[in-house]
């Protein structure tokens, strides 16, 4: 495809705002962060043929081959590979790129997401992978206070599980099957961010009636506050413990008393979503009739990464004041009762001496009752 006729097929998908977006590469995509599920996303970019370059604010993980590339070793049932990316040294090259994925723990959203506004333009989509806390609206919103139009599509989840072992090789399973996903300043009713989501990771999309459902539909926060719990002693004495061959009868649940408060918030938004037990059968291609057989076969094939070593762990800092204290604010605004999801913030409120209802500094600033109705729907 000649460079003019890419041109002109970016300017079609993005509309007229795409003139503002004046990058080298037409159909390059570059991925922000560079942890598990970061690496992984340019892993499955770069296995389909695509130019994918990863820009991290901290490089932690990544060796640098020479001024233009990083690589990493990914293992998988197949055995080892060496992934090797096109890695950016300064975040000004972000500019360059007209699709932008966001692999980011929610605690660096805000200041990851300021750090980067600068160098975002126009035209360009920014695909939130696994948002949290409505950050789409987020984004955008600071995108047109510095005057930049831009498509921030938020996923449900992200496109795959993913864990560095000790050794720091990347452990990745495959991807998902179903990933819910929502668009924010689009014109279209999502029709093109859609496309743009297919064409690069396949069909695996599922286009949500609103923010809301694809927010909903991220099962971390209740997951993670059921896995950790019942574990948070192994946790702070940095003991080795398998994640899943601890999520046992009680830690399921927990979980299920969790979902079904998940569930009823959906419900009265009139939503209607997956089970846990569901989105992990399609996320680790499991079977199982209950809860804890899923936990159990997922387990014994060998695709549970380890439990969390230290209590200051992102399931616990970011799951809970980005997830769970979302999950019950948009509980309290359709009066739905959630005592499971309350309890766990309580308690992990005084596990831990901080107020996690009041450390989401995104949250603050979005007004549950005046955000408008295309911000959450299409």
């Amino acid at each position: 495809m000649g460079q003019s006729h890419r041109r002109k097929k970016h300017q079609d998908m993005m509309g007229k705002d795409a003139n503002s977006w004046v990058g080298a590469d037409q159909d390059g995509i570059v991925v922000i962060g560079a942890g598990a599920v970061g690496c992984a996303t340019a892993t499955y970019i770069a296995e389909q043929g695509r130019d994918v370059a990863i820009w991290s604010p901290t490089g932690k993980r990544l060796s640098i081959v020479n001024e233009k590339e990083v690589e990493f070793t990914v293992t998988r049932q197949a055995g080892n590979k060496l992934v090797r990316v096109q890695g950016l040294i300064g975040k000004d090259e972000i500019r360059k790129y007209p699709t932008v994925i966001v692999c980011l723990p929610a605690t660096a959203y805000r200041t990851v997401f300021e750090d980067i506004v600068e160098h975002l333009v126009s035209g360009q989509t920014v695909i939130i992978s696994g948002a949290l806390s409505l950050s789409p609206v987020w984004l955008y919103e600071l995108g047109r206070r510095h005057g930049v139009e831009l498509c921030v599509v938020g996923w449900g989840t992200t496109l795959t599980t993913a864990h560095f072992l000790a050794d720091g090789v990347l452990y990745m399973n495959s991807p998902r099957d179903v990933i819910p996903m929502f668009p924010v300043g689009t014109k279209d009713n999502g029709k093109l961010a859609y496309e743009l989501c297919v064409n690069i990771f396949g069909r695996r999309f599922l286009l949500t009636a609103t923010l809301l459902e694809a927010t909903l539909s991220n099962i971390n926060p209740i997951a993670h506050a059921a896995e950790v719990i019942p574990n948070l002693t192994r946790m702070e004495k940095a003991e080795d413990w398998p994640l899943f061959g601890n999520f046992l009868s009680a830690g399921a649940r927990l979980a299920s008393a969790l979902d079904d408060e998940r569930l009823a918030i959906a419900s009265a938004f009139d939503i209607r979503l997956r089970t846990l037990a569901e989105h992990y059968r399609n996320s680790y291609h499991v079977e199982g009739n209950t809860l804890a057989d899923v936990v159990a076969q997922i387990e014994s094939t060998g695709q549970g990464p380890s439990g969390p070593t230290t209590i200051m762990h992102r399931y616990i800092l970011e799951d809970m004041p980005f997830g769970l204290a979302v999950f019950e604010k948009l509980a309290q605004a359709c009066n739905v009762s959630v005592p499971a999801i309350s309890a766990c913030l309580t308690l992990l409120n005084i596990f831990y001496s901080q107020d996690f209802r009041k450390s989401n500094d995104l949250i603050l600033d979005l007004d549950f009752d005046t955000l408008s109705d295309y911000k959450l729907s299409l």
